[in-house]
């Protein structure tokens, strides 16, 4: 499972001629993940892959029993892999001589670095923060005239490396003629 998402760890306690009922319990070593109520001996329980490290992992799956049946644990074996960032970009047109701000987005939970490069040169740098952020370009790093930007994040230990491209458009200032003194 990718880092970012959930999955679903269904589990059927049997217990003779009487349905087992009560709990299920999911487990990462002595981490409670999630639980889930028994209904006619079967729950499926959604476990959040934030909770977990990227990884390989062994989880244990436990009923806790109720008063006619004991309690039973097994496991099951899950890797966390890292998540798509979902990067995106957009960046209004700006006039010669103002700051071009690219804003940038990804899922929720994602940070780190962001670059902003223009034919390989680099043009800006800015920060993500839980899957929010901005870079602002210099306000004469580009001429009037339209560029294919790309925005990159590095990715961490749970976000995979993406890019995606913006177009910036930058128009002419305009200009005003006062009369001299």
């Amino acid at each position: 499972s990718a880092y970012g998402s959930t999955f679903e760890v269904a589990t059927k306690v049997e217990g003779g001629d009487v349905t087992p009922t009560g709990t299920v319990t999911v487990k990462d070593g002595s981490n409670v993940l999630a639980t889930g109520e028994l209904v006619d001996g079967e729950a499926s329980v959604t476990v959040d892959t934030t909770k977990l490290s990227v990884d390989d992992h062994t989880l244990t799956v436990s009923y806790g029993g109720d008063a006619g049946h004991d309690l039973s644990s097994t496991t099951v074996g899950v890797e966390v892999v890292k998540g798509d960032p979902g990067l995106a970009a957009n960046v209004s047109t700006t006039k010669y001589g103002t700051s071009a701000v690219v804003d940038v987005t990804a899922e929720a939970g994602v940070s780190g670095l962001v670059t902003v490069t223009q034919g390989g040169a680099f043009a800006g740098l800015g920060f993500l923060i839980d899957g929010e952020g901005s870079v602002t370009l210099g306000k004469t790093a580009f001429k009037p005239g339209t560029y294919d930007l790309t925005v990159a994040y590095g990715g961490s230990q749970t976000y995979k490396p993406d890019t995606t491209t913006v177009e910036l458009t930058v128009v002419k200032g305009s200009t005003t003629i006062k009369k001299g003194a």
